[in-house]
């Protein structure tokens, strides 16, 4: 039953959020030196597991004042915890981060990246800093999703170009964002302030436009610039509808970063296989 609540906590159908971005980089590396899948599988299962628990589960105790108000986490995620549910997952972030040190002993690369991923997921959510309360900040803050591929690609010591550094971390504040506009009104109750509520939910959209343009101008080559184009049409469909339009889509977007992160699979594929 344990095992269960913490796998209700680390929110599977978010998985590929923090997972997918380690498989991307894992596969230039495995590419050049095969015998580097061992621990890249390990880490792989890693973040497929602790990393996402690790960032689900430091939310889930910081905001249990706040998500009364959040019916997505009362019907959805059911992430509301008890008090001895809060011990059994305090203990469990702990194992997290001691089970993932193994990190730090692979390049100064891996290590930074590492750390970097865990401090924006504890202060995301967590005091001081606290991101999540602060526009703009919490978007920023969600550059954790792209961490994992540079933990990847410091097991062939190896680094993320710029480019694709900057368009990964506008994908992840645009969204950050995207996702934000269905809590406007609940993180408006629990007095809780996001790029989302500072902005309203239209302006919200205008601003992930902003994020994907500057993207799509960033990323090199035609087709990724293709991968980005369903993120366009849609923020620019649902900008002319209302909010509650986004709120009925907003279950599909995480199978819509599902389907483009397994086309940027296959193109990296193609790209390390020759094709």
């Amino acid at each position: 039953m344990i095992f269960f609540r913490l796998l209700k906590i680390s929110r599977p159908k978010f998985w590929h959020y923090v997972a997918g971005p380690f498989l991307l980089g894992s596969i230039f590396i495995v590419e050049q030196n095969p015998i580097l899948i061992f621990p890249a599988l390990a880490g792989f299962f890693w973040f497929l597991f602790f990393g996402n628990l690790f960032v689900y589960g430091i939310n889930d105790l910081y905001d249990q004042d706040t998500d009364v108000f959040n019916e997505k986490k009362n019907e959805v995620d059911e992430v509301l915890l008890q008090d001895k549910e809060q011990k059994m997952l305090k203990i469990s972030l702990v194992v997290s981060v001691l089970s993932g040190g193994f990190f730090l002993f692979i390049s100064w690369f891996s290590a930074v990246n590492w750390l970097l991923f865990m401090f924006f997921s504890w202060q995301y959510s967590g005091t001081p800093i606290r991101a999540k309360s602060k526009p703009f900040l919490d978007g920023i803050f969600n550059v954790l999703y792209i961490l994992p591929a540079g933990v990847a690609l410091g097991l062939g010591s190896q680094t993320l170009p710029i480019s694709l550094f900057i368009a990964g971390t506008l994908w992840c504040m645009a969204m950050h964002a995207f996702s934000a506009i269905p809590d406007i009104v609940p993180d408006k109750k629990a007095g809780l302030q996001t790029t989302a509520t500072f902005l309203g939910w239209r302006n919200t959209l205008l601003y992930c436009l902003g994020c994907y343009l500057i993207i799509f101008y960033v990323l090199p080559g035609v087709f990724l610039k293709l991968l980005l184009l369903p993120y366009l049409v849609i923020v620019g469909i649902l900008y002319f509808k209302n909010a509650d339009s986004v709120r009925k889509f907003y279950p599909y977007f995480p199978w819509l970063n599902l389907l483009v992160g397994a086309g940027l699979f296959f193109y990296i594929v193609s790209i390390v296989s020759g094709f």
